[in-house]
């Protein structure tokens, strides 16, 4: 079933919905509870970071709150990299239209199954349902359209949707005067009845903000107080997402292993920029910390290759972009029978390839499938992709990191560019501001950064066992022209590198890793079919063809199509 199939909240329990130890008849058969009863009495305990930080933040918020997990002597942060957005969503507020929405749905199911006489809960629920089909609207005639997400600052007209949302808070007040008359009646009911008014409070709020853009002149917005939090919306097919984000979340972090104690050991691939920790380390408030970095046991430069193409930099204009980065790598992936994965850094770019690419294999008869993100969920397309062995799978973000596809299924990585958080994007724009008003730059100190680990993620999945070999393709010539382009280089791992720019050879060579002298292979793809080296090839670089199996080949050509670039078979 897909991750955004909405049968999801249907069969899902929250934190919010369940009705506790006190209320739930089935409290003493619950799977949860159990399996928390067992962590208790468990010497290791091994849980994801949305379950920790959850534990955590319930004991933030009461003294008198054990949380779910126990206090432990020695607490292991595995992909620790995810550590802060994780703890981002957690500490942050939202209000939710489809949250508000799935509430009532509730509330109209509960309410007619155990309280019938109790109120026209199906009039509440179409009053209720109808304000936010009317908000959605409203919303997009003022540019909140689907996929959008803006900073209330950048929304001038914000103060347009004050009627919408007065409608949806007068019918919310009307279902919270139906749920007091039956209070007592019945324990669904009655925790129901919580939530409903935490959601109204929240939409209060909100409500007094717009206000206060309603009330300001004409294309000018209010001030926003300095709270440590940036407010923004966004837009998705099935909600509006207010939200308040804090700008940082070391503080509350601290606070975290402070109250918890013990030992931390904090450990990812790709927690570092070119092996500097800083970026991460003040992400999580973390002062003081032992520091250690370790070598890969794969021998990357033997099994992989890093092919950066010729090509126009990456502009606004993804479409145009992906057309490039298309035709480019379409001979790499015939030369690698398919076995294609195409990382991508919007879902704009995933659609377009996905078309250009379905275009081109048709035209060919179809000789590899096809897969794409969300055309299933994403375990399935996995194992569909690995079971094919001849694939190719486009995906964006959740695939970049967390797939792990050993063998000979999986020969060539392709990123589109590197992965930096758009200019638009409310929360890092505000982060960026501090930073400015601070005299320092947002760039290198967070927008680089987190680009790095998340491109180190991406080319992680192409060497993943001793015995794998294939190629990683990065479609942004940005890094051969950029001052950050070393930054980059150094922080991959040391596949052996290829680019068509000839002024950009001296950017590869790094202290410890190649060989003295060595230098980047130049390759020169032509429509024609053939593709000649320039001339100087060190011989290093030749060695890597005649180690993939092809002894008797000329190092001086590749022929397109060729599949030597892919083998596994070693001399």
């Amino acid at each position: 079933m897909p991750e955004n199939d909405p049968l999801w909240p249907l069969v899902t329990s929250t934190r919010e919905s369940c009705l506790g130890k006190d209320r739930c008849p089935c409290w003493d058969r619950c799977f949860v509870k159990q399996a928390r009863e067992k962590a208790l009495k468990s010497q290791v305990v091994v849980v994801n970071h949305h379950l920790y930080i959850s534990s955590m933040a319930l004991k933030a918020e009461s003294d008198s709150i054990d949380g779910m997990l126990p206090k432990a002597d020695l607490t292991v942060i595995d992909e620790a990299h995810q550590m802060a957005s994780v703890a981002c969503s957690f500490f942050g507020e939202v209000f939710s239209t489809r949250e508000l929405e799935e509430l009532m749905q509730e509330l109209r199911q509960v309410g007619l199954s155990k309280v019938r006489d109790g109120a026209d809960w199906n009039r509440l629920y179409d009053n209720v349902v109808r304000g936010v089909r009317n908000l959605r609207l409203e919303a997009s005639l003022i540019g909140l359209t689907e996929g959008c997400r803006r900073a209330l600052k950048d929304i001038p007209a914000l103060g347009e949707l004050h009627p919408a949302m007065q409608i949806i808070r007068e019918a919310m007040l009307q279902t919270a005067a139906a749920l007091r008359e039956n209070a007592g009646r019945d324990e669904a009911i009655d925790n129901l009845a919580e939530r409903h008014d935490l959601l109204t409070e929240t939409m209060k709020v909100w409500l007094e903000l717009i206000e206060q853009f309603r009330q300001a002149p004409e294309g000018t917005v209010p001030a926003m107080k300095a709270d440590g939090y940036v407010r923004w919306i966004e837009a998705t097919p099935h909600t509006l997402r207010f939200n308040a984000t804090p700008l940082s979340i070391a503080e509350a972090f601290d606070g975290i292993r402070s109250t918890e104690g013990g030992a931390w050991v904090f450990t990812s691939a790709t927690l570092s920029s070119n092996r500097d920790f800083t970026h991460f380390k003040h992400e999580l408030g973390i002062t003081e910390a032992t520091e250690a970095s370790w070598d890969s046991p794969f021998n990357y430069w033997e099994q992989g290759c890093f092919y950066i193409p010729e090509m126009p930099d990456p502009q606004n204009n993804t479409i145009e972009h992906t057309r490039h980065m298309v035709e480019i790598i379409w001979p790499l992936i015939a030369a690698a029978q398919g076995r294609t994965f195409l990382l991508c850094t919007s879902l704009t770019a995933v659609r377009e390839a996905a078309r250009l690419v379905s275009e081109r294999l048709e035209a060919n008869g179809n000789p590899y499938s096809l897969f794409v993100q969300g055309e299933a969920p994403k375990i399935e397309l996995i194992e569909r992709f690995r079971e094919d062995g001849h694939g190719i799978l486009i995906g964006s973000k959740s695939f970049w990191e967390g797939v792990d596809v050993k063998g000979e299924a999986l020969a060539l990585v392709v990123v589109d560019k590197m992965p930096f958080t758009s200019p638009d994007d409310p929360v890092a724009a505000a982060r960026g501001e501090v930073l400015k008003a601070a005299g320092k730059s947002p760039f290198f100190l967070e927008a680089l950064p987190e680009a790095v680990i998340t491109l180190r993620q991406g080319a992680g999945r192409l060497i993943r066992s001793e015995e794998d070999r294939g190629m990683f393709v990065l479609c942004d010539p940005r890094i051969l022209k950029k001052g950050y382009g070393k930054t980059v280089i150094n922080s991959l791992p040391d596949f052996l590198p290829y680019t068509t720019q000839r002024k950009s050879t001296g950017i590869f060579p790094r202290a410890g890793s190649l060989r003295r002298g060595a230098l980047s292979l130049v390759l020169r793809f032509t429509p024609g079919g053939r593709t000649a080296p320039d001339s100087g090839r060190p011989k290093r670089s030749a060695s890597f063809f005649w180690r993939a199996g092809h002894p008797a080949k000329s190092a001086g050509i590749l022929e397109q199509g060729d599949s030597f670039f892919f083998d596994r078979e070693k001399k």
